[in-house]
């Protein structure tokens, strides 16, 4: 179903009536952070019955006060683009909302293989009318393709060869632990089994699809929407287009609207096509337009139909191959061959032939048409969409006709040898998942070097040799020996080349200015290696999911019961299942992941318990420049000369509650350096389950001469640990994913969620929704209304984005949005009647954010320093009191790299022109708090004009608190925020009439005005002063609430 979008410029019957007295000129519009806020809180209100929905639905609306104070003149909206349907549903819909939650987990490993390729270096030069994916494209799609058939190779071990086969040994018996239904699959023949059993992984891959494209037509329908009226939604050929918007200077051969500009051929701008004009270099600054500024970057679809029709293409191929490959191999073992023997094959199962070669063929032209996918030429579009239909329809009609074949062969109805001690296996499920595993290693290890600039093909090739010798090593290691001694040199040489592709990520970029290039990765996430890190997490968590799923079924089928009477159901012990090695042994190697991961933290984490820091504070302003020393507690300016945090020896109570807290959000502020030691650990780990082969517990017992103890120790204990591990790790999860579902605090699986539902999709065609696709162009919309309602431009508005932690990140990207669709020689936000001088007519207050920290970091293009015009930020330390000491020191004493001064940055385009010698302050102010465990500065730790602290005090709570993440708004420094920055944006002339007892005051800016209401309240003895100030006959604010008078 399609979600109704509102449009902020026509508002719903809903629309609250506007206070008494003149018309409001300034919009205060708060966005939310990942606390998914409540609109009541947002809005400072008590009572959620106090606000009501102006415009919207369910999921993204713009809520207001009913009755708003009579004084205030500005307009104050609550923007909600979670779901904050808080009541109702009853434990039914909780029940529910568990369910989606628990399936959105199965699609974390495809969400973060979205995260990844957002972490690769993006060409900040895109075609106006495309998508180039740049460096790792191709390869992050067929990552994400090997993702996929990881779950179809699990869900097919356990339909196909743990019930399918395993649980019907003989005629008439059956797994006990099956439900009776099943029990009528043992008349049937092998072949017609495995031919209704391909359904069920089929149909688990297409919920799968149905969970993701369910929650992306509810968040996504803006790119259809936008488009439509913009381009029509497509051209003439069928090809996606993204809006050209008129005045707006374009390449030829993009759709556009009249009134733009078309260059000539022979011309490239700076957001022309990455193929006129070279990318640049490893650590290289990006030049261009930001990638957010682009009018197309919120409507363009970069992984569309075209790549999931290649993924459902690829499941039904894999069944496919699976179902054909057991025909032909079953029909060997019935005629007793002793090898395997092509021609024998084709004239036995003629059809399962056949069909198997067909089905390696298109898995092949699959992977080809996934690694072309990766860029979106219009011209090239609709001809791989075609291709990739006619595919699936072909895959479709191809997983019949093998079903179909191995139902009505007539060979498939001949039994197998009678005096089987064990079933025929499926064929192929017990070496596809460790092939997979290593390819999807080997492709991991490669991505280390995307950002740093180690050559792709130098790297494939590498990687490709060692996953030669490792497999070969694997294939020696047969029978009774974990690691054969003929398989050591393999394993060595194998070895060898992973630590030569890893000394070539460390010593890349080579060539001119390589000392400057590499001291840019000092600033990016895991020192430019983000893009690998990330995707050994996802393979981790991928292969966690499915050996979860394959263990654990094998180990509730082999529960003994007892056999009814009849004796059709039967107990394990007799013919006991094997699991696929590849998922017990990986279960293995998780326990001893997991235990050195805790160690390691522990190791790290705990000695910083023991001993208490003072750590620096900002200061705290309530306006202007003015300090506000009364609610700070602890303060430190800076470290100065001491290097370092001092050991605080204080014994006053507060102040010990509140260094507590500043020690506990600092140790919560190492997890990149953790996760990066986890994706290194998860690593090794694969490669040990690549390398590591547990003989069966049958073979051991057959063999000639008997293993060591500790060999048959180890395969009989094997089963054992993995379900334990497996089990705790799946009971973890699903009792934090309650926690999230049930509790309404948070979305789920908390940030890691939001940040990855904030990235567009482009990594994976099933990967969770992009909110992100209709917030922003929501909140333009109506930025856009505000400034100019009904197409008229209003030049005495203005709007103030108020936004929270991830809130930052949709109001800097709506910024962007506004800049995209501004002309080119006009200030943000549009000057009427081609005043060129106007100030920006928008403002931004941020506080909790993480824009510098983690997402300038993670995602350079875009969020970095060069986007966002602010100093860049090195990586928290493990050790320590300060986890960014490195940082704060560099900023107090003015080193390291400097914010860059990019005429397109966030920060450029918030500045007001300059007037006179000294530099305009940016229409932009950032509280943050050392208590806060996800709030951080977003220019420097030292003082500056962006910016401030806020008081560690909750406001509004009757006994004394420590404030952390939340309730920003509440404080005074929030309040001052927001008159500072009208102060900055409003026209300079401020009068304030005289008022009794009050004087009549004249200034300049509303700093000035304070410091003068101050004075006025000190000196008068009156129980209460109100001083009014008016601002181009429209504006009226009462300042003197910030001072604890009436408002």
């Amino acid at each position: 179903m399609n979600a109704s979008v509102p449009s902020a410029a026509q508002p719903s019957a809903a629309q609250p009536s506007e206070p008494q007295g003149p018309a409001p000129e300034i919009l205060e519009l708060r966005i939310h952070g990942i606390k998914n806020t409540t609109p009541a809180e947002m809005l400072g209100v008590e009572q959620v019955d106090q606000v009501e929905r102006a415009t919207g639905d369910d999921l993204g609306a713009f809520w207001v006060e009913k009755s708003p104070p009579a004084q205030r003149r500005t307009r104050r909206e609550a923007y909600s683009w979670g779901n904050m349907a808080r009541s109702g549903g009853g434990p039914l819909a909780m029940i529910g909302t568990l369910f989606v939650h628990i399936g959105w987990l199965l699609i974390l490993p495809f969400g973060l293989c979205n995260v990844a390729y957002w972490t690769r270096r993006i060409p900040r030069t895109q075609p106006a009318t495309s998508w180039n994916g740049g460096r790792g494209a191709p390869t992050l799609r067929l990552f994400a393709l090997g993702l996929t058939l990881i779950y179809v190779t699990a869900l097919a071990s356990v339909s196909l060869d743990l019930i399918g086969v395993q649980c019907y040994p003989q005629a008439g018996s059956v797994c006990s632990q099956l439900p009776a239904v099943f029990d009528a699959l043992a008349d049937l023949s092998r072949g017609q089994r495995l031919a209704l059993l391909t359904l069920i992984p089929l149909g688990i891959m297409l919920l799968l699809y149905a969970v993701s494209h369910r929650a992306r037509v509810e968040y996504e329908p803006n790119i259809a929407r936008l488009a439509e009226p913009l381009t029509g939604g497509a051209s003439a050929e069928g090809t996606p287009v993204a809006p050209v918007l008129p005045d707006t200077t374009v390449l030829p051969g993009a759709t556009v609207l009249p009134g733009a500009t078309v260059l000539p051929d022979t011309t490239v701008l700076p957001d022309a096509s990455a193929d006129a004009a070279p990318e640049p270099s490893a650590g290289d600054a990006p030049s261009g337009t930001p990638l957010l500024a682009r009018a197309e970057f919120w409507v363009q679809a970069r992984v569309a139909a075209t790549t999931e029709r290649l993924h459902l293409a690829a499941v039904l191929l894999l069944l496919a191959l699976l179902l054909a490959s057991d025909r032909v191999y079953v029909s060997i073992e019935q005629r007793q061959l002793p090898q395997f023997d092509p021609v024998a094959a084709l004239v036995t199962a003629p059809i399962g032939s056949v069909c198997l070669g067909l089905a390696v063929v298109g898995l092949a032209l699959v992977i080809i048409l996934t690694g072309r996918a990766s860029t979106t030429e219009p011209d090239r579009v609709l001809v791989r969409r075609r291709i990739a239909g006619w595919l699936l329809a072909g895959s479709a009609v191809l997983l019949l006709a093998t079903g179909l074949s191995s139902i009505a062969d007539p060979a498939a109805l001949m039994p197998l040898a009678a005096d089987a001690a064990q079933p025929v296996r499926v064929v192929g499920l017990e070496a596809a998942p460790t092939l997979l595993a290593g390819v999807l290693l080997g492709l991991s290890v490669a991505a280390l070097g995307w950002r740093r600039g180690v050559p792709m093909r130098l790297s494939l090739l590498v990687l490709l040799i060692a996953l030669g010798f490792m497999v070969v090593g694997r294939t020696l290691s047969e029978g009774q020996q974990i690691i054969a001694p003929a398989a050591v040199p393999y394993y060595v040489a194998a070895a060898a080349l992973v630590v030569v592709e890893l000394v070539l990520v460390l010593v890349y970029p080579l060539g001119p200015n390589r000392a400057a290039r590499r001291a840019r990765f000092a600033y990016q996430g895991w020192l430019g290696m983000g893009p690998g890190v990330v995707m050994l997490l996802a393979l981790g968590v991928a292969m966690t999911l499915a050996s979860l799923v394959v263990v654990g079924f094998a180990a509730y089928l082999a529960i003994p019961f007892t056999p009814a009477p009849t004796g059709g159901l039967r107990s394990v012990e007799d013919f006991p299942l094997i699991v696929p090695p590849a998922y017990v042994e990986f279960g293995v190697v998780l326990l001893g992941i997991l235990l050195v991961f805790l160690v390691f933290t522990a190791a790290t984490l705990v000695p910083q318990m023991t001993r208490l820091f003072r750590l620096s504070t900002p200061r705290l302003i309530r306006d202007g420049n003015v300090t506000d020393p009364g609610e700070q507690i602890a303060p430190l300016p800076g470290y100065g000369q001491a290097g370092g945090p001092p050991v605080e020896h204080s014994t006053d109570r507060i102040n010990l509650r509140a260094l507590k807290a500043r020690r506990l959000a600092a140790l919560t502020q190492r997890g990149e350096p953790l996760l990066g030691f986890l994706a290194a650990t998860i690593g090794v780990g694969l490669a040990v389950t690549v390398v590591l082969r547990i003989p069966e517990a049958s073979a051991l017992a057959t063999a000639s001469t008997a293993p060591p103890e500790w060999i048959t120790a180890f395969t009989l204990a094997a089963p054992t640990i993995a379900i334990g591990i497996l089990s705790a790790s799946a009971l973890t999860a699903v009792g934090l994913i309650a926690l999230n579902a049930l509790t309404k605090t948070e979305r789920p699986l908390g940030l890691l969620w939001d940040l990855i539902c904030f990235l567009p999709r482009a990594g994976h065609p099933f990967g969770p929704p992009c909110y992100s696709d209709r917030v922003v162009p929501e909140l333009n919309s109506r930025v856009r209304a505000w400034l100019e309602p009904e197409g008229t431009p209003r030049p005495q508005r203005r709007v103030i984005l108020s936004a929270h932690s991830l809130g930052a990140v949709l109001a800097v990207s709506t910024v962007f949005a506004h800049v995209a669709r501004t002309a080119a020689d006009q200030p943000i936000a549009g000057a009427a009647d081609g005043d060129t001088d106007s100030a920006p007519r928008i403002g931004l207050v941020t506080y909790g954010t993480q824009l510098r920290a983690y997402f300038g970091r993670f995602f350079p293009e875009l969020l970095g320093p060069d986007v966002l015009g602010t100093r860049p930020c090195r990586a928290p330390r493990l050790f320590g009191g300060d986890p960014w000491l490195r940082q704060v020191l560099a900023d107090e004493q003015d080193e390291g790299t400097t914010a860059p001064q990019s005429p397109g940055s966030l920060r450029a385009v918030l500045t007001p022109p300059q007037a006179d010698a000294v530099p305009p302050a940016p229409f932009w102010i950032s509280l943050w708090r050392r208590t806060d465990f996800l709030g951080f500065p977003v220019n420097s730790y030292a003082a500056n004009v962006i910016d401030r602290g806020a008081s560690e005090i909750e406001p509004k709570t009757y006994l004394f608190a420590i404030a952390t993440h939340g309730r920003y708004p509440d404080v005074a420094q929030y309040s001052g925020a927001v008159d500072d920055l009208l102060g900055r944006m409003l026209p300079e002339t401020v009068s304030v009439p005289p008022t009794a007892p009050a004087a009549t005051v004249s200034t300049t800016s509303s700093a000035t005005v304070a410091e003068t209401v101050a004075e006025t309240v000190a000196e008068t003895e009156a129980g209460t002063v109100t001083v009014t100030v008016t601002v181009t006959e429209t504006v009226t604010e009462t300042v003197t609430r910030k001072y604890g008078y009436t408002d």
